[in-house]
Formats: structure tokens, sequence, C-alpha cells
């Protein structure tokens, strides 16, 4: 039994770090291109991650972000991507950090914590079943950002149904 058990784990240690994880950004690339997005970047795989280096996201072929540096971590149970320094072409606008993750115990919620110029703490969810996108901005710098978001009793918020 000790055996099977060793058997398996070595299988599954050596099936992550072997993993194409460039294939995977490569089929998230092409489902994107479906919406008219596009993503350009260096990649780099390792063993435990894949870094995405001077990236830029394309709509519609006109340039609406660009990031410094992304890494993504594919585990089996746990998924995790770490995006430093989002710019966005639009006043200044700037994220300094972007952690979207993913569970496969909630495999149709994707979580966003992030932290940019214009507001200290940005937080939300993406759920796939519904297709809703919710996001709040607590301690908001730029007061001109707070047209475009709605309020509630846990302040300024994004809200998209698609």
């Amino acid at each position: 039994m000790k055996k099977f058990f060793a058997a398996f784990l070595g299988f599954v240690i050596g099936f992550y770090i072997f993993m194409p994880k460039t294939y995977l950004f490569y089929y998230l690339q092409n489902k994107l291109l479906e919406n008219k997005i596009y993503i350009t970047a260096q990649l780099r795989p390792g063993p435990i991650k894949l870094e995405l280096n001077q990236g830029k996201i394309y709509y519609k072929s006109v340039n609406v972000a660009s990031f410094k540096k992304a890494e993504v971590y594919c585990f089996i149970i746990y998924n995790e991507t770490d995006i430093k320094t989002v710019e966005f072409p639009v006043e200044n606008l700037v994220i300094q950090k972007v952690k979207f993750s993913h569970t496969m115990f909630k495999p149709y919620l994707i979580k966003i914590n992030a932290k940019g110029n214009f507001a200290e703490k940005i937080s939300g969810n993406i759920d796939l079943l519904n297709k809703e996108i919710k996001i709040y901005f607590k301690n908001i710098k730029n007061d001109s950002i707070k047209e475009f978001l709605n309020k509630d009793k846990k302040g300024y918020f994004y809200y998209e149904k698609l």
C-alpha cells in the first residue's frame, strides 16, 4: 500500500512539474480571442509557475492595458495568478498588484484582490455560473471614477451581468 501511495505521489508531482504550462496560456489566449481580447507577453515557464513579462492586453486591436509581470500558478486544488503593475492608458490609472484565485471546491467562482493608485483595496468575484462580475472599491482616491460605480452599504462597486 505504501508503494502505491509513493507511486501516486510521484506521478502527481511529476505531472505538475512537467505540465505544459505554455499550452495553457495559448489555450486561454485563443479563448479570449473569441471575445476580441488578445494578450501578448514574453513567456518563461518554470517548474511550478508560468511567468509572463512585459505583457499587453488588446481589445479590438486597441491597447487597453499593459503589465510588467504576471505569475500563473496551476495547482491541482488551487490556482492563482499574481499580476504586478497593471497600467491603463486612461487618466494614469495603475494597479500595483492584483491576485486572481480559483479553487476546485467552487469551480465557478474567481476571487479578485488588488491594490491600485485609485483605490486602496479592490476586491470582488467573477461568478462564471451566473455570468456576473462584482468588484468593490474601498478608500477611493480618484473621485472621477465614482461616477462609473454603484453604491451600497459596503461602499462603491462595479457590477456587470453578461
